[in-house]
Order: structure tokens, then sequence, then C-alpha cells
């Protein structure tokens, strides 16, 4: 993910950070929404997940959990909150807050769960973001 913001160092995401973090969310769960294999140029195969206390790495590996362990084939988002801080030049945490609903609550069932997602985004040799590090947890 590219933000090109004029007069400020691109290299150095304290400068603009909380845009940064407002901007990566609303592609990350607009992609989700939409077509969520779409966010496989978001990882890297290093990318370590946690998703509702199982841990994977990579997002091949987070895909099949969700398609075969949970059976989703379909997201939907409602975005309350969107927190953000670096860390460092080259670092941003971002905690999102929100309704998730899945498959069988999609358009008609109202049936969505209150969650809480954080995201470790990191720069990588071409000054692109990419996911590092997420955790997801269903609340309540």
């Amino acid at each position: 993910m590219n933000i090109y913001h004029p007069n400020v160092d691109p290299h150095d995401v304290r400068q603009n950070y909380k845009e940064f973090g407002n901007q990566f969310c609303q592609e990350y769960y607009q992609r989700c929404d939409s077509n969520f294999q779409s966010l496989v140029y978001l990882y890297k195969p290093e990318s370590l997940f946690t998703y509702l206390d199982n841990e994977c790495i990579g997002f091949n590996n987070l895909h099949s959990l969700w398609v075969n362990q949970y059976g989703i084939s379909n997201f939907k988002h409602d975005i309350k909150t969107v927190s953000a801080q670096p860390l460092g030049t080259l670092s941003l945490l971002i905690t999102v807050t929100g309704m998730i609903g899945t498959n069988s609550n999609m358009p008609g069932n109202q049936n969505m769960f209150p969650f809480v997602e954080t995201f470790l985004l990191q720069k990588d040799t071409n000054n692109q973001f990419f996911i590092y590090n997420n955790i997801f947890k269903i609340l309540g």
C-alpha cells in the first residue's frame, strides 16, 4: 500500500500516521468484505496471525483457517473506531473496533458481533506497508 503526501518524508510514518491508519483500514475492510482473497497482497509469507486464539503464519494459512475450519465464505464489517500510533519511522500499530458478520449473517440477517482487530504494519525494502502481525478477537 503506497500513500503519497507532498512535502512529507515518505519513509517516516510519524508525520502522518493517523491518515496512514485510516486509509489502510478503509482499503483493508473494503477488500475483506468484497473479496477477502484479494487481501493476499497486503501480507508477506512471514506474517503472523492470531484469529480467535488460533495462530498461523502467512495469508494462505489464514485463508485456509477461515474457509476450512470456520466455513467462512464472506464478511461484512461495520467499523466504529480506528486508532493508530507510529512505532519508530517504519512501523504502524493500528487497533480497530466494530461489528462483524459472516456468511449467514449477510444481508437480511442482522447477527453482527463486536470485534477488535490489531495490526502491526511494517514497510518493506520498497517502502510499501505490509501486515506483519494481525490479532483478531470477537468481544463479549
